[in-house]
């Protein structure tokens, strides 16, 4: 069986379709070892010295740095990747990053191409800048990689945090976003450069190693594999069908100032729906998100924790969990566990044996929620993206005005103050769709008031830094609020303003904090809405307890 790292590798080659090589020294038509001459003396970059005779000492032939194009294109072509080399000689310095560089998976850089390495550093600068809110793998091939190495670390990075790892990796964070992240590898440029594909492909999955990477990339290889067959599915003659959508839209008179608006919103989930199902289909998620592949992804190496009751299993190898046949032989399996701690703390074997035979009880009964993650910091951080949609993150221009609308969470002033400060509080937006566009006139919001605690949460949001658990009352028809707002005419719906701020009719502000996804704000819309419609009775007491 193979490991979960030897089968990321494998998804990496499949996924990688681009490689782009910067130096200043190529040869693009004879392969190395039809050379049959060799470099001068002394006009490499690094030489080694031998014995020549009794007393005297001799440069020897100094390393070949040329980059021979022909052989490294042909090593990334039998894998599958398209590689292209760029030569970067004196007319090239100063000149802005290539294209090519900012659309390819992976870009190579020569470290020293006729300077000491500023050339270099200024070309990793500006893709590092030009791809800020992404996760970028690149590489510096040169025959001096300890010049390299203190050159990047020497070098400051604006708005990102570097960590050396090893002698030859950099790790890039920007300062307030964990995970956003950079590598910088030197690999060094020796005599023979046929390695250089297997440890590209090889730096770039153990970068990018992990259950959720290995699966997105494989749904992103299935999207590449599937974009023709996308295609095919809208023919030319479907276009004018497409498009009479529009025509229509703008034959209505509420819906005219907004047209575009709307046909760009339906064509993108047209879409966006066919991707899914590719991704959703696809055997690249069949075959990394089963219990083999997680069971690859631990390494039978993880403890078990029981978190709804703070109690902590010995570790273990726990493959029996995944392969057993049914609910009855996971918990004869889960009985040859022990029990070690309660609230952090050791506990009596005579403890440990109570606690024991109570925790199979409590999972038997469907009680006990089992993880094998302890650090609650993640599985919060888990929440938030399970829970909400960053459309920043993904938007090639900044969102300047977020609109109101379902599932928006803002805050603002407590409805009542408590003694000590005015805090805030915390509202979710049910404003049905439909009336939350092509306004007119001013109108009133719907909202509920959310409590912010973790003794009840319903989801998790950030605001700003920090994370924060909220939740719905258990009637949450009691807590509903209305908000006045003016639209904006240009629009037709209501906008924060770059401060992300909504300022109500009133003036009362209130700030922008997060959308739901659909599904959980239309959980709390169907709560809402059957609780407030439920069938009072007045009825014999004695039977309305029984």
């Amino acid at each position: 069986m193979t490991s979960f790292s030897e089968m990321h590798q494998t998804t990496v080659t499949e996924f990688l379709s681009g490689v782009v090589i910067i130096d200043d020294k190529i040869n693009f038509t004879t392969d190395k070892d039809d050379m049959k001459t060799t470099t001068p003396v002394g006009s490499g970059p690094a030489t080694t010295k031998q014995t020549v005779g009794e007393g005297s000492v001799a440069p020897a032939e100094a390393i070949d740095d040329t980059l021979y194009a022909n052989d490294i294109i042909k090593d990334f072509s039998e894998a599958g990747i398209h590689c292209v080399t760029k030569e970067w000689g004196d007319t090239e310095k100063g000149q802005a990053l290539p294209k090519l560089a900012e659309k390819s998976d992976i870009v190579v850089v020569d470290w020293q191409m006729g300077d000491t390495g500023e050339e270099a550093t200024r070309l990793i600068k500006d893709l590092i800048k030009a791809n800020s809110d992404e996760f970028k793998y690149i590489v510096i091939y040169t025959a001096e990689p300890e010049k390299a190495f203190k050159g990047i670390q020497g070098t400051e990075f604006e708005g990102l945090v570097k960590k050396a790892t090893g002698t030859n990796i950099f790790d890039f964070t920007i300062t307030d976003e964990i995970n956003i992240a950079h590598r910088i590898q030197i690999i060094e440029k020796d005599g023979d450069q046929s390695g250089l594909c297997n440890q590209i492909i090889e730096g770039f999955a153990e970068f990018s190693e992990g259950f959720l990477r290995n699966a997105a990339l494989n749904g992103l290889t299935s999207i590449r594999k599937n974009t023709f067959k996308l295609l095919s599915i809208y023919p030319k003659e479907l276009d004018k069908s497409a498009i009479s959508h529009f025509t229509n839209l703008q034959a209505s008179k509420e819906a005219f100032d907004h047209a575009e608006l709307f046909f760009r919103d339906y064509i993108g989930n047209l879409i966006s729906d066919n991707l899914k199902d590719i991704v959703t289909y696809s055997n690249g998620i069949k075959n990394s998100v089963n219990k083999e592949t997680i069971l690859k992804y631990l390494k039978n190496e993880s403890e078990l924790y029981f978190l709804n009751k703070n109690k902590k299993a010995e570790q273990r190898d726990i493959s029996e969990f995944f392969n057993a046949k049914s609910f009855t032989d996971y918990c004869t399996e889960f009985e040859k566990f022990s029990i070690l701690k309660t609230d952090g703390k050791e506990i009596s074997e005579k403890d440990k044996s109570k606690l024991k035979s109570g925790t199979l009880k409590f999972l038997k009964e469907g009680k006990l929620s089992i993880s094998i993650e302890d650090e609650e910091k993640n599985l919060e951080a888990f929440s938030i993206n399970d829970c909400t949609r960053d459309r920043m993150l993904f938007s090639n221009e900044p969102i300047l005005n977020f609109p109101l609308k379902f599932g928006v969470i803002i805050k603002g002033p407590k409805i009542e103050p408590k003694e000590g400060g005015d805090g805030e509080d915390y509202f979710l937006c049910l404003q049905p769709l439909c009336d939350s566009v092509r306004l007119t006139n001013s109108t009133n919001f719907i909202f509920i008031k959310l409590d912010s605690n973790k003794n009840k949460v319903d989801f998790i949001v950030k605001d700003g830094a920090k994370q924060l658990s909220l939740s719905t009352s258990s009637m949450p028809h009691k807590v509903l609020k209305l908000i006045e707002f003016e639209p904006i005419s240009k629009t037709g719906d209501v906008r924060t303003n770059e401060q992300k701020i909504f300022e109500a009719k009133d003036k009362t502000q209130y700030t922008w904090l997060a959308e739901l996804k659909e599904n959980y704000t239309q959980t709390v819309a169907h709560t809402l809405f059957s609780n407030g419609t439920r069938i009072g009775m007045d009825k014999f007491e004695w039977l309305r307890q029984k």
